[in-house]
């Protein structure tokens, strides 16, 4: 296509902004409090979880550097409508840094709830439990608008069904950690999006 040169432009600059900011705030948790070890997940989880991880990554760095070989999945879509995905990546950074910036030291790349943790509501977290993945979600779109492929799309809804089943443990976890206090946070938010009504 005339202009894929462009989108891989946009894509890689978007992705080395995402793994940059990730890496601060990740980073900076795990120097204050420690590295959550991720066999601590389970082999259930963890296995799935590097299947996708590395399938996704394959096929993006396929597009970035040889997207002749994937050219199979690509479908027409507007140039005005891939270009705004670059729009929707740097919302869904920005989306991403109010949310570390919450989180804080909380922040883990496990399921798993660090003993020190403290019960995060504000920001993001006002809203909705899981602002992590909310806010992939709309990156997911943003990669999937940009590439203009079938596969990435579906990769990506494989992807956050995943991510809807570690949740659960996530949350068992914080109910564990926080007890009473997390259950009724559950009452007034939603799990991904707002809830229409909220509890005053």
């Amino acid at each position: 296509m005339k202009h894929e040169l462009l989108y891989r432009g946009i894509l890689l600059v978007l992705f080395i902004g995402a793994f940059i900011m990730s890496k601060h705030f990740r980073g900076r948790a795990d120097k204050q409090c420690g590295k959550m070890p991720r066999r601590g997940d389970g082999v259930g989880f963890l296995i799935p979880q590097i299947v996708i991880s590395l399938s996704i990554l394959g096929w993006l760095l396929t597009y970035l550097f040889a997207p002749q070989l994937i050219g199979w999945s690509q479908v027409e879509l507007p140039q005005w409508l891939r270009l705004s995905g670059a729009g929707l990546g740097v919302v869904a950074i920005g989306l991403f840094v109010w949310m570390f910036r919450h989180l804080g030291t909380n922040v883990t790349a496990t399921a798993q709830t660090r003993p020190d943790a403290q019960l995060v509501t504000t920001g993001p977290y006002h809203w909705v439990r899981h602002p992590m993945y909310a806010f992939g979600l709309i990156r997911f779109l943003a990669i999937v608008v940009i590439t203009a492929s079938w596969f990435v799309a579906i990769a990506g809804a494989g992807g956050f069904s995943f991510l809807v089943i570690r949740c659960r443990q996530e949350e068992a976890n914080l109910i564990a950690k926080f007890g009473d206090d997390y259950r009724a946070y559950m009452q007034r938010t939603g799990r991904f999006f707002p809830k229409v009504a909220q509890n005053k």
